[in-house]
């Protein structure tokens, strides 16, 4: 639970920066463990309870976070955050507050500051805001993209789990609701010649001889489902076929999954997540390398180490990146308006216009690059020109740059555009190809690989193909009348999806069996696939609670239904 707390070294992760391949200025480096000196200082204030220091430490913390570019800090806020849950663990109630005041400072959209704050209040007694903070903190977890995409994944699995679950127990009720007239049957065409005893034990041979072969559940099933097919509804037999087309796809939808979410857990995602929502953590150097590595030479990739560069101050570093991707992309609108920037910086005014004039040239509107040189022609008192390209640039995004307008009173300083972020969709495209190799990506291809959907046609001949003999000869009648059966009540009470099957609705039963499954299913949902990258998750026990509750609404439902059937 206290993991994070042992893994914060960012002494050695900003030395291993310079290893990774990503060169850092002498003041980022001295930035960078001004970081780590100021979190040993609030460390050592908070285990000390020395409050005021806590603070001073923090605000100096937050104050070299924001030179680097960075506005967020997750993996200290996810530390705070931990040192609250141990402080409500020890007693100390006011010390995990202002433990989780400062992981919300520190990083105010980290779900784990809320999932820590319900624990905090659960100890305290305080159970209705513990409810609510641990929904909040949900919440925040949805609104994190990598979290949000890999919560959708999960829940795809948790659907796909529930669904052939479902499936395999309507098949189950299937044979409680159909297995008398499928003995009945099986006996009269085998007892003739045998004794009745004999026959008995071959039917109850054949029925679970499957569960002999490996995977014996899988085809004991499939063989209930063969032998039921002509005495269901044509609702049940839908099911059936849907069923198992959901479990001929299943292994190639999983496949395609594993690829997706490899990437969602890859250091690149997990880098350029952190640049585009202005995260610095420990490893975030370390994983810049491994996207080098495996798409160094790709043009987005390289505009986005550029930006690093540039957002960190390190604009020499930056200079010689652009000018390298220009030689790729010489229309590229962005670097030649961040070119422009640089030597705005450097009040070269002339070589800003001619990079501006060079960007607008290549025909891409960009508000930042007419603005940018609106802010150069001033400088350089072509005051005429300077208000034609300010009057362009509001025709592009006027709401943007009256923004700029407010902000910089001076007219001094000159707006970058963040090319690399908007190219990380393309930078995604490519990692998912480098990974993928030769191997196909689109459903189809897939499916000509895979033997589960022959599997499928085979059973689903089989079925048909059984079940068109046996109505050559005929089915025998329903074996006795449902509603006089010793335990018929019982069984329309406790079996869900019994009722409706001995009335032929097949999907109504299905749909039953689903509700209850899910309900049964919902402690699961945290539990199930991939493991979110939250560093702090406390038992999910409000998905207990509405697992009980789904469960007594049910119930509630099924003992209403039986009433009102006997009034």
């Amino acid at each position: 639970m206290l993991v994070a707390l042992a893994s914060l070294v960012w002494a050695g992760e900003v030395a291993a920066s310079e290893v990774a391949g990503f060169p850092l200025s002498t003041p980022v480096r001295q930035s960078l463990g001004r970081l780590h000196e100021n979190w040993q200082a609030w460390q050592r204030a908070y285990l000390q309870d020395d409050r005021e220091a806590a603070e001073e430490a923090l605000q100096e913390l937050i104050q070299v976070r924001d030179p680097l570019g960075a506005d967020k800090l997750p993996d200290l806020a996810v530390a705070a955050a931990a040192y609250a849950v141990r402080s409500a663990e020890e007693g100390n109630g006011a010390r995990a507050r202002w433990a989780l005041e400062a992981a919300q400072a520190l990083d105010p959209t980290r779900p784990e500051t809320e999932l820590a704050r319900s624990t905090v209040r659960r100890r305290e007694g305080d159970y209705l805001h513990a409810v609510a903070d641990q929904v909040v903190g949900y919440g925040r977890i949805l609104a994190l993209r990598n979290e949000r995409q890999l919560a959708a994944h999960n829940a795809l699995l948790w659907t796909l789990y529930a669904l052939l679950l479902s499936g395999a127990l309507f098949v189950a009720v299937q044979m409680t609701c159909h297995g008398g007239d499928l003995l009945h049957d099986l006996r009269a065409l085998l007892a003739p010649p045998l004794p009745d005893a004999v026959v008995l034990g071959l039917i109850l041979g054949l029925l679970l001889a499957p569960l002999l072969l490996p995977a014996g559940l899988l085809w004991l099933l499939a063989l209930w489902a063969v032998l039921l097919w002509g005495y269901g509804s044509i609702s049940e037999r839908l099911v059936v076929v849907a069923v198992v087309l959901l479990l001929a796809l299943a292994p190639t939808l999983l496949r395609l999954q594993q690829r997706q979410v490899r990437l969602l857990l890859s250091p690149p995602q997990r880098a350029m997540v952190a640049l585009e929502d202005r995260q610095l953590y420990g490893k975030l150097f370390s994983d810049l390398k491994v996207l080098q590595s495996t798409l160094g030479q790709h043009p987005a990739v390289i505009e986005l180490e550029a930006d690093l560069h540039r957002r960190l101050g390190q604009w020499e570093q930056a200079r010689v990146r652009y000018l390298e991707l220009l030689e790729l992309e010489p229309a590229n609108a962005a670097v030649l308006n961040n070119l422009g920037v640089y030597h705005f910086r450097k009040q070269e005014f002339g070589n800003a216009i001619a990079a501006f004039q060079e960007a607008v040239a290549t025909g891409r509107p960009l508000a930042e690059v007419f603005y940018n040189l609106n802010l150069a022609y001033s400088q350089s008192y072509a005051f005429g020109d300077a208000r034609q390209a300010l009057a362009q640039a509001k025709e592009v995004d006027g709401a943007r740059v009256d923004r700029w307008l407010a902000a910089d009173q001076s007219g001094t300083v000159a707006i970058p555009v963040e090319g690399g972020e908007q190219r990380l969709g393309e930078i995604r495209r490519a990692l998912q190809a480098a990974w993928s190799g030769d191997q196909p990506d689109d459903l189809l291809h897939l499916l000509r690989q895979d033997a589960a959907p022959l599997a499928a046609a085979v059973f689903l001949l089989l079925a048909g193909g059984l079940h068109l003999i046996r109505r050559r000869f005929g089915y025998g009648g329903r074996y006795g009348d449902g509603d006089e059966q010793t335990g018929e009540r019982l069984r329309r009470a406790m079996i869900p999806g019994y009722a409706s099957l001995r009335r032929g609705r097949g999907l109504r039963a299905f749909g039953g069996i689903l509700l209850l499954v899910a309900a049964l299913m919902l402690p699961l949902a945290g539990a199930l696939g991939y493991r979110l990258p939250v560093g702090y998750a406390p038992v999910p026990w409000l998905l207990w609670i509405a697992s009980a509750l789904a469960l007594l609404l049910v119930l509630a439902v099924r003992i209403g239904r039986e009433l009102a059937a006997e009034t």
